[in-house]
């Protein structure tokens, strides 16, 4: 190892990246990145693997950071969808409304109508039964 090698810590990585340290350890862990050095507990990684752990994070976040992007566009979107659908089906329940008071109009219209066809068959019945009834009296 060179002394002027300068070595980095986990915890130094992370910070670097702007990420947490466990994020970072779980980089290294799936990458199987090995330390250069070890004191004590801490695990020490030199500049090229720090680089490819920045790098490989980085690439990460990119990734992760576009699919938010998308995922935020199409709840966008899709909030967008329900909102106009929302709108429409407002507007159909208007129309079936106005399709009730016309249905019930038109309820209204064929009995008021039935009434007046028996009534005037009732009428037309008796002035038969008068004219009968007159007819046969002058007969006698």
């Amino acid at each position: 190892m060179n002394t002027n090698e300068h070595l980095y810590k986990m915890s130094e990585i992370a910070i670097a990246a702007g990420v947490d340290k466990t994020k970072v350890w779980r980089y290294i862990r799936d990458k199987s990145i090995q330390e250069r050095s070890k004191r004590g507990n801490v695990l020490l990684y030199d500049e090229y693997s720090k680089r490819a752990i920045l790098k490989g994070i980085k690439k990460n976040n990119i990734h992760r950071t576009t699919n938010r992007k998308y995922e935020q566009e199409l709840i966008d979107t899709l909030r967008t969808q329900v909102d106009e659908l929302k709108i429409e089906l407002r507007q159909r329940e208007k129309e079936i409304d106005n399709f009730q008071i016309l249905l019930d109009q038109q309820q209204q219209l064929n009995l008021s109508t039935s009434r007046q066809n028996t009534k005037s068959k009732d009428n037309e019945n008796i002035s038969t039964l008068t004219k009968n009834k007159t007819f046969n009296w002058f007969r006698k």
